[in-house]
């Protein structure tokens, strides 16, 4: 990848740079792409039921 960057002066000290970028280059990416796996997903909302389930057991306990 190459960048260069052209600006011609100004001979006023106070004018603004007014200057022109190029970007050259490529990319590569791989011949297939990744699909997202659900694994941590299912897990994740799993524990936080049980956890939202042991809270209100732990609370009726308590309020008895």
């Amino acid at each position: 990848m190459s960048f260069t960057e052209s600006e011609p002066l100004n001979a006023d000290p106070t004018a603004p740079l007014r200057g022109r970028a190029f970007l050259k280059g490529s990319f590569q990416i791989p011949k297939t792409v990744p699909e997202p796996r659900t694994d941590m997903t299912l897990i994740s909302a799993g524990l936080i039921g049980i956890a939202f389930l042991m809270r209100q057991y732990i609370d009726k306990q308590k309020a008895q």
